[in-house]
């Protein structure tokens, strides 16, 4: 009340009202965001209806992502192997239409997870304790988890 401005303001959106409404034309930048918003939903829709996928447990919201700052390329693909869940080590006998490879700690179905969260051979020597891959690769050291492959003997297999 009583602000020159507002009031301004207040008599000039009443005058509009009274006007004759027009078709302008907007640049299509406003729109971008817009657009944007409206794709992100849908894609992320359908994300969530692929919730058997493993790399949805481990990313659940497509706008969240994983940055990973290897020392090398090799480390990097290991990391990527083992976001993805798919490396030679565990999925090569597919090509070669072998059986599927088992831990020779535990006698288990060899999976990237398997590896790295569950293999009861293995617990003693992993210097990490999650529950999830979304933990793992969200609050364990990317180095620590080169450095944990490379100490079982998988660095080069995966």
């Amino acid at each position: 009340i009583d602000i020159k401005g507002n009031e301004k303001a207040d008599s000039f959106a009443k005058k509009a009202l009274a006007k004759e409404i027009t078709d302008y034309t907007l640049p299509y930048q406003d729109f971008k965001p817009l657009i944007n918003d409206f794709i992100s939903h849908c894609w992320q829709l359908r994300w969530n209806a692929c919730e058997s996928n493993k790399l949805h447990s481990i990313i659940p919201n497509i706008t969240e992502t994983i940055h990973f700052d290897p020392k090398s390329r090799r480390d990097q693909t290991v990391l990527n192997r083992c976001l993805i869940g798919h490396s030679r080590l565990t999925h090569l006998y597919l090509l070669l239409a072998n059986p599927a490879p088992i831990c020779h700690y535990c006698q288990s179905h060899l999976t990237v997870k398997h590896i790295l969260l569950e293999c009861n051979g293995l617990r003693n020597r992993r210097p990490y304790h999650v529950s999830s891959l979304y933990e793992l690769f969200r609050n364990v050291s990317l180095e620590v988890l080169v450095q944990f492959i490379r100490n079982i003997g998988y660095y080069h297999e995966i």
